[in-house]
């Protein structure tokens, strides 16, 4: 459902721009996945305990990409203004997700996971279509204990209809929720494994 409205928002942006002098934009926080509504826990059935709620705190982000300051084009440069600030917004979508909670302090949280962007770019793939790329790798922890490593990839292939930055930076958006998504296995794990030791 949020994949499905952030395509819907890519090609409100591209529709909005392609008949205009299409201009740079950056990658920011702004320009990121938008939060969605938190939804309500599911209330538990009569003997059953409410089910815990998967809380991660967002250490830290590093951007490792060979080009820090570009994340490719379609006609014009995509620059990269605020990484950390996008990369965060991706998972901050985690709270659409009744599971998961973002928190602000290592103390409430089951997880902290520490994140470095790997690969995040868009381009065209042939005349008439476009691929957007992310790719970053997550370390896991939990009250200065390592718990691991994975790598999480979402990728968007589509039709390029105008090459506008509208157009790139809803794609961009579309692969980094996937990536998120493609984590919350690995992040529900983690935490299921600190519940287990407490």
């Amino acid at each position: 459902m949020l994949i499905r409205s952030l395509m819907l928002s890519a090609a409100i942006a591209m529709m909005a721009t392609s008949t205009a002098v299409a201009e740079p934009l950056t990658i920011s926080a702004e320009t990121g996945p938008k939060a969605p509504m938190r939804p309500s826990q599911p209330r538990p059935r009569k003997g059953q305990k409410p089910r815990p709620i998967c809380r991660v705190f967002i250490a830290g982000i590093k951007d490792l990409r060979q080009d820090p300051s570009t994340m490719g084009s379609l006609g014009n440069t995509l620059y990269a203004e605020d990484v950390p600030g996008w990369v965060r917004a991706g998972f901050i979508t985690l709270i659409g997700d009744a599971r998961f909670d973002v928190v602000d302090t290592a103390e409430a949280a089951e997880l902290e996971l520490n994140v470095d962007l790997l690969k995040s770019y868009v381009a065209p793939s042939a005349s008439t279509s476009k691929l957007a790329t992310v790719v970053f790798r997550v370390h896991y922890s939990h009250g200065g204990k390592s718990l691991g490593e994975s790598i999480y990839r979402g990728g968007k292939a589509s039709m390029n209809w105008a090459s506008t930055s509208g157009e790139a930076i809803g794609s961009l958006n579309i692969s980094l929720v996937e990536a998120v998504e493609a984590a919350k296995p690995d992040i529900l794990k983690g935490c299921s494994a600190v519940w287990a030791a407490n």
